[in-house]
């Protein structure tokens, strides 16, 4: 490896590791895995589920930045509710496999690009692995060169066993205000074929807005409860800032720059991208966005997965300097994860907010957060502002654990893709 490229690489390491990890958030435990991702085969976009007993799958994909072939392994780890290990529960009972880990064979050698790396990729649940039981899971990723296999990433799923209705809309008529800055989350769940004898303790609510863990609503308190009927209607935790539209940019190619770029230069040993410099956002701004999700594209070869290059991304907020908070470029690239990596610096010369990171060429949606200190949720509202016309995404997650069970079951999912009708 390049002197160079190997501390830059270690550099981002420290960087990564120096942040306090939220566990249902995809991690990377080395500085060499890069574009770790978990799409759905099932479907375009969505959360990572899958139904139980069907023929859903999830790719699994991730860089090694390295020029040669090592061998990884994967494992995958039952969770409760909360994303912790389910006690509980033997490996037997929560996944047929034929060993105990499972080799990654499907590989590529990076081609046609300056950084080097093996791109890794693997489809589950498969035929050695599928999991038994619905509810969380983790998949555990080693590198299996040494006595003990060596874990570099975890990537988080959910196994879905549908038992109950839930349905799950959006207003902008909540208890804060009336179309301004604020949307509600209403959900109806029905549990015909559950018996629920204390719902505090046997069901669990997750409520997320655009797949974000840092800002989500967790079990809040129904409202009503009925005969297996549960409502949460004008509940104040299920209020969200409404944000705006996710700001976005193409790095399609090193030869030139695409939208949203304003130069694509070469400074050895990198490419560098540099996106127009941003403003705060006072009014709503429609954007047809993607809501921070990213793909992988190239139109400098013809496989972007193995030769896609990659380029620092420089970012710029022009504004001024936000006082006892950080300010974060985020989106699904960053795994909604506030890292010292994606913290911009306030340049106060120049009165703005920078800084750069290490991207695979593709398709990308990106909005800025700030984090109060000694907090953890991002916010928009001085940003991006706070705009009830912004068209998010909810899903609800339905959790059950009947008395006496050893295990926390997905036994719901809702969806509802907002948009004002006039």
């Amino acid at each position: 490896m390049k002197p160079v490229r190997a501390l830059i690489l270690s550099v981002l390491a420290l960087l990564l590791l120096a942040q306090p990890i939220a566990a249902q958030r995809n991690r990377t435990l080395t500085q060499q895995i890069r574009t770790l991702q978990v799409q759905n085969l099932s479907r375009d976009w969505g959360l990572p589920i899958v139904r139980l007993d069907s023929n859903d799958q999830l790719l699994v994909s991730f860089d090694y930045m390295d020029e040669e072939y090592h061998r990884f392994v994967y494992k995958i780890v039952h969770l409760t509710a909360d994303f912790e290990p389910t006690a509980d529960l033997f490996e037997s009972d929560f996944v047929a496999n034929t060993a105990e880990t499972e080799p990654i064979d499907d590989y590529e050698e990076s081609m046609n690009t300056i950084t080097h790396y093996v791109h890794y990729q693997f489809a589950f649940p498969n035929i050695n692995v599928r999991p038994r039981l619905s509810g969380n899971y983790r998949i555990d990723i080693l590198l299996d060169e040494d006595d003990e296999p060596t874990p570099v990433a975890q990537v988080y799923f959910a196994v879905l066993d549908s038992q109950v209705g839930a349905g799950i809309g959006v207003t902008t008529d909540t208890d804060i205000d009336w179309n301004r800055n604020h949307q509600q989350v209403e959900l109806h769940l029905t549990t015909p074929s559950l018996e629920v004898v204390d719902p505090q303790s046997e069901l669990y609510v997750v409520v997320l807005q655009n797949k974000r863990w840092d800002n989500a609503a967790i079990n809040p308190p129904a409202t009503h409860i009925g005969n297996h009927e549960y409502r949460w209607f004008h509940s104040r935790p299920l209020i969200f800032e409404a944000g705006n539209e996710y700001r976005r940019f193409e790095m399609l190619s090193t030869r030139y720059p695409g939208i949203g770029l304003e130069r694509m230069q070469w400074f050895a040993p990198f490419y560098h991208a540099t996106v127009f410099a941003d403003e705060t956002r006072p009014n709503y701004l429609y954007e047809q966005d993607i809501n921070g999700r990213f793909v992988v594209r190239t139109e400098d070869n013809t496989d972007a997965a193995s030769e896609s290059e990659y380029a620092w991304v420089h970012f710029t907020l022009d504004c001024d300097e936000i006082k006892g908070s950080d300010v974060y470029v985020d989106g699904d690239f960053s795994d909604n994860r506030f890292l010292p990596a994606n913290r911009l610096e306030y340049n106060a010369s120049r009165g703005a907010y920078e800084g750069a990171v290490f991207l695979k060429t593709g398709y990308y949606n990106y909005h800025y957060l700030t984090v109060r200190h000694g907090e953890t949720e991002g916010h928009t509202y001085a940003t991006e502002g706070n705009h009830y016309q912004t068209e998010n995404e909810y899903d609800a997650l339905i959790y059950y654990k009947r008395r006496g069970s050893r295990y926390w079951q997905l036994v719901g999912h809702a969806h509802s893709d907002f948009k004002l009708t006039q």
